[in-house]
């Protein structure tokens, strides 16, 4: 079954409404063979992301609609591999709730990211100058000091390549500090 990814802009709600909310799709997902996975809120800037599975748009619309009423701006089919690469899950994690309503899951986190490309100029000529062992062990230590950095800064690689990389970050300020420590290592 496909999985979609949709928007609320919901500007004034609170987290907890927004938890609330998704509670009231998971009573009733079954009802419109859905499944509701998860969410994202960023109560900041009133933005709700939710991700179901179900058999299409229409199904999404009419969980929202008679759970909660909060029908969605923005419906898109999106593949979950993706949605967990850069998002970094694709299901609700594992809490309590909270102390008055233990089935209530409060997650806030926003579904922004930052992303990072890294491309080693030249990977194609570099590889054709150094033969051998002397290649490889380049390519090694390069290929070491990104990961090292995207670690070091909350980096989720994303994809390799021979000459880059491409990476997610919960945070513009840990990207851009990865940027200059790889700039770092690397000039």
């Amino acid at each position: 079954m496909p999985i979609f990814m949709d928007r609320h802009d919901v500007p004034g709600l609170t987290a907890m409404d927004v938890a609330e909310a998704h509670k009231q799709d998971l009573e009733i997902q079954h009802k419109h063979d859905c499944r509701a996975l998860t969410y994202w809120y960023d109560e900041k800037r009133g933005i709700a992301f939710c991700l179901i599975e179900a058999p299409d748009k229409k199904a999404v619309e009419k969980l929202h609609e008679h759970s909660h009423g909060l029908i969605p701006n923005q419906i898109i089919e999106v593949e979950s591999n993706v949605v967990e690469a850069f998002l970094g899950r694709i299901e609700d994690p594992e809490t309590s709730g909270t102390a008055e309503d233990p089935g209530l899951l409060i997650i806030e986190d926003p579904a922004f990211r930052a992303i990072l490309i890294t491309e080693l100029k030249d990977a194609a000529l570099m590889t054709s100058r150094l033969a051998g062992s002397e290649g490889l062990d380049y390519f090694r230590t390069h290929n070491n000091i990104i990961q090292e950095a995207f670690k070091q800064h909350n980096g989720r690689e994303i994809k390799q390549s021979r000459g880059g990389f491409l990476s997610s970050f919960d945070s513009v300020s840990n990207c851009l500090e990865c940027a200059i420590d790889i700039q770092k290592q690397t000039f």
